[in-house]
């Protein structure tokens, strides 16, 4: 089948001398890549291309995104295969229009969309934010890198709401973060100071603002400090000990370690986020956070949990306990991103929280609530003329939670796709006239 994927952000374009495709869409000659390592790049300095969702801005941390590059290149590569980012599916392009320009099917890899907001009193002050939100912000904007202007800020203590690998991501994401966004500080203080006075440069702050500012550059020196003692002295820096110092990360979870998702899923990257520094609370249920006199977060008040051994249950023990935190990051999972069925009810209906199912036949069924199903169901809809729509990964209640899962709803659904198409002859325009046409 020719494919033609679409994503609603941009995507950066590769080097056309790799890929093979040139500013205008037009396929051209590209030269082989003899050494794989000519095309990586410094993850510290790498620009964000748009291409691989979750692995590139987060998720899996310690995955090396020059994969993504190899992974994009074999796909590109294929004349089968076209890419557009800008396109919004549901705005820029509709089902309709869609099947007007030609094609036989739409498949549907949108993932999860809207945060799960918990409910705790003051959840929305300075200093709350979710931890896609951080994540996102984080590298798509570049902020950890020395020249970018973004202005993520982040303070310790921090606390991450969730037991999932996002959770464990953004505890590991932020106590990195952290030394570089106060580093950066301390270079651009003294470059100004050294310019026009730190008199001049302090004028204009608040009380909040001079707090925040001393605490960044105290913790910068401290850094500075014994990145120079380690110098002298031959080892690696312990930073880890300086940021614990300051209050860490902690990654508060509603129920046990072993029964979170991040560590029935991969176990061992909750060993190297033990390993770089993070804390890990369990049983405890985020109730309050607490306010300081600027109403900014200044701790997180939460209550403690207990096992029914009979019955396996959570139940609220009542007893109380306050984390210090400056950042509360929530990493509380999402929703399938199903904003479609508010947009466009003609084409899309829901069950449940996910997209309703159909047979091979377009009649109504309930999918397994498993990875592998006995019957794979993964259409939408068919046409009257045939033609149909498909779902996966987060988007459906067999394959929703995970990439892994995700893979999985592609690898079983294909073959459905296949039967559907098989069913009728292509439709015209030809894929090259509909390329031209996207192009």
């Amino acid at each position: 089948h020719t494919v033609v994927a679409v994503d609603g952000l941009k995507i950066e374009p590769l080097p056309e001398e790799i890929s093979g495709i040139n500013a205008r869409g037009q396929r051209i000659p590209f030269r082989p890549v003899r050494d794989i390592t000519e095309i990586y790049e410094r993850l510290d300095h790498r620009v964000m291309a748009g291409f691989g969702g979750v692995a590139e801005y987060g998720i899996t941390v310690r995955w090396n995104k020059n994969f993504l590059k190899i992974i994009r290149l074999l796909i590109e590569r294929r004349r089968q295969f076209n890419m557009f980012g800008g396109v919004r599916f549901g705005g820029t392009l509709t089902v309709d229009s869609a099947f007007d320009m030609g094609f036989d099917h739409i498949a549907l890899c949108a993932g999860a969309g809207g945060p799960t907001v918990i409910p705790m009193k003051n959840g929305l002050v300075r200093g709350v934010r979710q931890a896609s939100d951080f994540l996102m912000a984080l590298q798509l904007t570049g902020a950890a890198k020395y020249e970018s202007l973004a202005n993520l800020q982040i303070r310790m203590p921090i606390v991450v709401i969730g037991g999932g690998l996002t959770a464990i991501d953004t505890a590991t994401e932020s106590l990195a973060y952290y030394a570089v966004q106060v580093e950066k500080f301390l270079k651009r203080y003294e470059l100004l100071a050294a310019e026009i006075g730190e008199r001049e440069i302090q004028a204009n702050w608040t009380g909040e603002d001079a707090e925040i500012a001393h605490e960044f550059l105290s913790h910068a020196r401290a850094i500075r400090a014994e990145r120079a003692a380690a110098a002298r002295e031959g080892r690696r820096p312990r930073l880890i000990e300086l940021l614990n110092s300051w209050g860490g990360v902690t990654i508060a979870y509603r129920r046990r370690l072993i029964d979170s998702p991040s560590y029935t899923l991969n176990h061992e990257e909750v060993a190297k986020a033990f390993e770089e520094g993070v804390h890990f609370a369990e049983c405890l249920t985020p109730d309050e956070v607490i306010l300081d006199a600027g109403g900014s977060a200044s701790a997180l008040r939460l209550e403690k949990q207990r096992i029914d051994e009979a019955t396996g249950r959570l139940l609220l023990s009542g007893e109380k306990i306050v984390l210090p935190a400056r950042t509360i990051l929530v990493a509380a999972g999402t929703q399938p991103n199903t904003v479609l069925a508010r947009e466009d009810d003609h084409n899309f209906t829901l069950d449940g929280r996910y997209f309703r199912a159909v047979d091979e036949q377009g009649e109504p069924v309930k999918p397994e609530r498993s990875a592998k199903p006995a019957e794979t169901r993964v259409l939408i809809s068919i046409r009257p003329d045939g033609r149909a729509i498909s779902f996966f990964g987060d988007l459906h209640p067999s394959f929703s939670g995970n990439v892994v899962k995700a893979m999985g709803s592609a690898k079983r659904g294909y073959p459905v796709v296949s039967r559907v198409l098989a069913r009728q002859p292509a439709s015209e325009p030809a894929a090259a006239a509909l390329l031209d046409r996207l192009n």
